[in-house]
């Protein structure tokens, strides 16, 4: 209900003001998008393009950025827990039962992914010309318990949602088992190492039209990520990853519409070296509404494929969705404060169950 209920709301906002005049200033009040990105851990590990609008900073503009996201994580195989469904304790992944991890579709590749995620993110911007901005995202990871998994257990509960694996294991705490092409990857409490330094990004973006009159702006990213972050602690895939996005913004009667198309080229994942990893391509949608003269209300919903090949159990492989929902407010001198929640939908078993991010920027 609540999917479909955002579905018809995001058509009708874009019905409603497909056409509005354009905005000749609305370039320079936008916000932009949420720039967060797919929180689950698999997708962590490589390269992913956040939301972006189209316009560039002007020359010798220099923009920061300090985003906190926490999401929490339970995905899992068809029937991977049936082993354990008779027991009368929450179970926390040991060596030992790990063994004991069986699918119920005869696949013996298998998963469970049952994690809270801390994500740090220092972003600098830089304006070489008013149509070229330079990038430097700098990611530090932290997986543990955290504080959500009761919340979410009630509210599935009160809704009616399946949550019956949920019960089964124990409760904030941090593990993640997955097989390929017969080796495994295997993660308990304690053994991710703390927070720590994740993989570097560079950007480059470059806007390629800008027509105030029709209020229409088309710009270009391109990515590197850097194997900055130790793969053994799963805070990056140890490899070099290369990406390109092409952006639009459409700017409306007091809003703006902006979409990203984005393909990425991964490395090897050297946590799971015999898995093979294959192109990904990601599409964002957002609607940013300006909400008087210092708050932007957002919705953004972004579809994402799968890093990995055939080796892996294929419900962790098919596309992601998930919708992201708050505001922006522009507290003066250049600063803005942001807040915003995340939710998947469609399928459950590729990203994160629910992730919340803060951040602030401050333009200079």
């Amino acid at each position: 209900m609540t999917i479909r209920f955002l579905n018809i709301l995001l058509l009708f906002i874009i019905i409603m003001h497909t056409n509005a005049g354009a905005g000749d200033n609305l370039q320079l009040k936008s916000r932009g998008p949420f720039q967060i990105r797919n929180q689950f851990p698999v997708s962590l590990q490589f390269l992913s393009f956040h939301a972006d609008n189209a316009f560039p900073l002007n020359k010798n503009d220099f923009q920061v950025r300090l985003n906190y996201s926490h999401s929490n994580t339970f995905a899992q195989s068809p029937g991977v827990l049936n082993n354990f469904i008779d027991s009368n304790n929450r179970l926390e992944l040991t060596t030992e039962s790990v063994e004991n991890l069986t699918g119920t579709d005869g696949n013996p590749d298998r998963f469970l992914i049952d994690s809270g995620i801390g994500r740090i993110n220092l972003n600098f911007k830089y304006g070489i010309s008013d149509r070229l901005t330079l990038e430097l995202d700098i990611p530090f990871m932290s997986y543990h318990g955290g504080f959500l998994d009761t919340p979410i257990e009630m509210i599935h509960q009160f809704a009616g949602f399946p949550y019956a694996s949920r019960t089964m294991l124990k409760t904030n705490t941090s593990q993640m088992f997955l097989s390929g092409n017969q080796r495994d990857l295997f993660f308990k409490a304690g053994d991710f190492g703390g927070p720590g330094l994740g993989d570097i990004v560079l950007i480059a973006k470059g806007q390629i039209f800008n027509s105030h009159t029709q209020g229409f702006a088309l710009a270009s990213r391109v990515a590197i990520k850097l194997p900055t972050g130790n793969y053994k602690y799963l805070r990056g895939s140890g490899s070099f990853d290369y990406g390109i996005d092409l952006t639009a913004t459409k700017t409306l009667r007091n809003s703006l519409i902006s979409t990203n198309l984005s393909g990425v080229i991964p490395g090897k994942w050297k946590a799971m070296p015999q898995v093979h990893t294959k192109p990904s391509l990601s599409w964002i949608l957002a609607y940013e509404y300006l909400w008087g003269e210092r708050i932007s209300l957002i919705l953004q919903n972004q579809v994402h494929s799968s890093y990995l090949g055939k080796e892996v159990h294929p419900e962790i492989s098919k596309t992601s969705f998930e919708w992201t929902a708050g505001l922006k407010y522009d507290i003066g001198n250049r600063f803005i404060l942001s807040f915003a929640i995340t939710e998947n939908y469609i399928n459950h078993n590729n990203s994160a169950d629910f992730g919340f991010h803060f951040g602030i920027s401050r333009g200079f």
